[in-house]
């Protein structure tokens, strides 16, 4: 079974690069690059920097994956049980198949030239991102990688663990809100939410645990 799912996850980290093999001749020699906020494309490349970008997020993706499942071993506070360290193997196959489909939507926009659908989707994509780590925060044990790591949450456990409390559900409303926002607003309108939904979610969390290490609480 380990070996199977070993397999799977490199079908994951593979599939953009597959993708772009598959479409590789109906490329055209010069393909969109960037986008700007109302989904236009203002920068033109190769079809091989487009595969250079590809190839990039897909390293990106092995070694994030490499480095959530390996934190363990190389984070000074080593406060993991067998169940957050299940919860950071699950993570880390959350976050390969967010990069690998990011990679893949980049693929789809240069494609067909246009970022518009695209940009919803991954919109869409972040959204849940958001919600599905705000619903792993419960688990995460302090440490330097990953969470709200500051100076007030990494000294103190007990403030690392109300810090997190308060951020879960904060994420997980923060992500359904910027699902909500890329379904029913035009793409640049939800850009804006999503940035300040994304402020909300950091800030918050952060004030929360200076304010309770300034009270002493």
């Amino acid at each position: 079974m380990k070996q199977l799912l070993k397999m799977l996850l490199w079908v994951v980290f593979m599939a953009p690069l597959i993708y772009l093999m598959n479409i590789w001749n109906e490329l055209p020699e010069r393909v969109p690059l960037h986008f700007d906020i109302n989904g236009n494309a203002d920068r033109y490349g190769s079809k091989t920097e487009l595969a250079a970008i590809v190839g990039i997020m897909v390293v990106v993706s092995i070694l994030t994956t490499l480095l959530i499942r390996n934190i363990h071993r190389i984070d000074p506070k080593k406060k993991y049980t067998a169940d957050s360290l299940k919860k950071m193997k699950e993570l880390s196959v959350i976050m390969a198949v967010f990069l690998s489909a990011l990679a893949a939507a980049i693929i789809y926009s240069a494609s067909n030239g246009t970022t518009l659908s695209t940009g919803k989707f991954i919109f869409i994509g972040v959204g849940l991102l958001f919600a599905i780590l705000g619903n792993y925060m419960y688990n995460i044990k302090p440490n330097y990688f990953i969470g709200i790591r500051i100076a007030t949450t990494l000294e103190d456990e007990n403030n690392w663990k109300a810090t997190h409390r308060l951020a879960a559900p904060l994420w997980l409303a923060g992500g359904v809100l910027i699902v909500l926002l890329a379904l029913v607003l035009p793409l640049k309108p939800a850009l804006y939410g999503m940035g300040i939904v994304f402020l909300l979610i950091i800030i918050v969390p952060i004030a929360y645990s200076i304010y309770l290490y300034k009270t002493g609480k």
